[in-house]
């Protein structure tokens, strides 16, 4: 156990320090997927005991009880885009000697997006396009552990929409490309109801994306390389009812203590990089198996999404932490302007279920985040 531990935190340092701190592509690839985890802000890692059991933590396979299927709308952030869309297919499903194989499937759509010159002259629209198919296997390791991966082939292309002497509408290529990425994870049960996961997701090539294509015309981006750990405790059953708690920290790996200019010291570095762990936290209460009602929190500080939003002085506003605003003279009694909460409902009749969850509340930006799930066990 002590030498796995080993291996996975080495190779989480390896990845971090082998890139600069550019800007990640085809960032749909760490969606929440499906509208359980999204009411649960995002919190799954530790979970994995449905159809995405494949996309959050592999090793969670074998540990399945029956085979699964399910699939996600979500037409996202309509306040950047109106057009954006994601879609997913999943399904999982335990085998035979303590095993367990998932595949999944998801497209990625932007929509049209208008893109201007530097004077900021209109130019033309732009659209791209992804797709991903992937494979996951588990294998359970004595009775509390097991281990599993995810391997991952992404599509994408990208075009935009001109005018041929202004009238005749063309459409160009702006190009297309594939790369490859895989997730490893791990889940650990040291007592009962109590799951410990762990997961690296996104190793792999970097992509000439089209996604960034009048910024860095088709320079390779780095792929959104993370890392989660989350631990859930339950469920606790008690008159028909269960409750279940979990909480999950996620650290962006690309890029960590880059310093080009090394004006930054080793701990002025490290302090930011524990700054910049997102956190999350959520509940899933569940009567008669049939109603699921569940409510999360999340916080990304550094990208200034979700935690409290506050007013820092008369013109400016911020987003702070929740240990921040109490322990912090500077933040405490700031007044509260909103919460990065998510939430969602699920209703379950027989084996199929219908889950609906949102996490519009932690952007700043008016929007649309509602996800709908449906799925099937059998």
């Amino acid at each position: 156990m002590r030498q796995r531990c080993i291996i996975l935190c080495s190779l989480v340092i390896l990845c971090s320090l082998v890139s600069a701190r550019d800007y990640p592509t085809l960032q749909f690839l760490n969606f929440w997927s499906s509208a359980r985890a999204t009411g649960l802000a995002g919190c799954f890692t530790s979970i994995a005991d449905d159809a995405y059991t494949a996309y959050y933590n592999p090793a969670g396979l074998p540990f399945l009880q029956k085979q699964m299927v399910a699939s996600t709308y979500n037409r996202t952030l309509t306040g950047l885009y109106p057009d954006m869309h994601y879609i997913n297919l999943s399904f999982s499903s335990p085998i035979k000697k303590n095993q367990g194989l998932g595949v999944f499937i998801n497209y990625f759509t932007n929509g049209f997006g208008e893109v201007y010159d530097s004077s900021g002259a209109y130019l033309c629209e732009e659209r791209n396009h992804a797709f991903v198919i992937a494979g996951a296997y588990g294998k359970q390791i004595g009775k509390s552990f097991s281990i599993g991966g995810t391997a991952k082939l992404t599509y994408y292309l990208g075009y935009y929409m001109g005018y041929i002497y202004g009238v005749l509408p063309t459409y160009i290529s702006l190009g297309s490309g594939t790369c490859l990425a895989v997730d490893v994870a791990l889940l650990y049960m040291p007592i009962s109801k109590v799951n410990i996961g762990f997961s690296i997701k996104n190793l792999g090539t970097k992509a000439h994306s089209p996604f960034y294509s009048w910024m860095i015309q088709h320079q390779p981006v780095s792929l959104p390389r993370l890392s989660r750990l989350g631990i859930k405790y339950g469920p606790l059953a008690k008159n028909k009812t269960k409750t279940l708690i979990t909480a999950e920290l996620t650290k962006n790996l690309v890029g960590m203590f880059y310093d080009p200019d090394n004006t930054q010291t080793f701990f002025q570095e490290l302090k930011y990089e524990l700054k910049d762990i997102y956190k999350g936290i959520g509940l899933e209460f569940s009567a008669y198996d049939l109603v699921h009602l569940r409510i999360g929190y999340y916080e990304d500080i550094t990208n200034q999404t979700g935690g409290l939003k506050i007013t820092r002085d008369f013109f400016s506003e911020t987003h702070v932490s929740i240990c921040d605003y109490l322990f912090n003279s500077n933040y405490r009694g700031k007044k509260i302007l909103s919460i990065g909460w998510t939430y969602g409902i699920g209703i379950t009749y027989k084996n199929a279920s219908i889950d609906i969850g949102t996490d519009q509340y932690i952007y700043d930006f008016d929007t649309a985040n509602w996800k709908l799930t449906l799925s099937y066990q059998f």
